[in-house]
């Protein structure tokens, strides 16, 4: 996007992700909840001619006009809107804009392993919440004040949570808002979050979406 500037300071190393080698070489199951994609389909199975399929138009910085319904729909500016091919893309983008080398994020445990993997190649120092089995998955709104200090950049959930699917309660989103807007930080939710966090917090919100998909890492 024409507005974004960013200074590298750390020369990225992406180490093997290791749920994502399992998930492509393992065996197949009958009843397979790994993948987070859909079915693959044909046009015909679509019920779309190709003959009327447009691939082409200006496309530069996206297509302009989703660009403007996504612009109206969370009411900003055209040139506050960037597209992504997909949440991986989305998140990189995300850490590039964000993170440099020493920043501390702060992670839910379990996760789905690409979400740290991404901050960690920027050089970002990675802190792990506990959302364990005993507590039903919930997230622990006093271990995240413990945890917070002037180093961390952003707090990086997923909700529904990926992989237990359990969600965020309206009330926690609502102190989730006051923390951020008290000890100034950001977070940043994949899949889905209410709009009334961002106009409760005034903090940077990154909307980003992911798909339920994984096991715990």
């Amino acid at each position: 996007m024409r507005w974004l500037k960013v200074k590298r300071r750390h020369i990225m190393e992406f180490r093997p992700i290791k749920y994502m080698e399992w998930m492509k070489t393992r065996e197949h199951a009958q009843y397979d909840l790994c993948p987070s994609g859909v079915s693959n389909l044909s046009l015909k199975e679509l019920g779309i001619d190709f003959e009327d399929l447009e691939i082409f138009g200006e496309n530069s910085y996206g297509y302009p006009p989703l660009i403007q319904a996504i612009a109206n729909r969370y009411k900003v500016h055209e040139d506050n809107v960037m597209l992504a091919v997909g949440t991986s893309h989305a998140l990189f983008m995300v850490c590039a804009l964000l993170l440099n080398s020493g920043d501390e994020i702060l992670v839910e445990k379990p996760a789905y392993e690409p979400l740290w993997a991404v901050a960690q190649a920027f050089g970002g120092r990675i802190v792990r919440l506990d959302r364990g089995y005993e507590r039903g998955y919930a997230f622990n709104l006093d271990e995240l004040e413990k945890h917070l200090s002037e180093n961390v950049k952003f707090v990086l959930l997923t909700n529904l949570h990926n992989p237990s699917g359990v969600s965020l309660s309206p009330s926690t989103l609502k102190d989730m808002a006051g923390i951020a807007k008290k000890r100034e930080f950001s977070w940043l939710l994949m899949r889905f979050i209410s709009n009334s966090l961002r106009e409760k917090s005034g903090r940077p919100l990154f909307i980003l979406r992911t798909i339920l998909s994984s096991s715990p890492v």
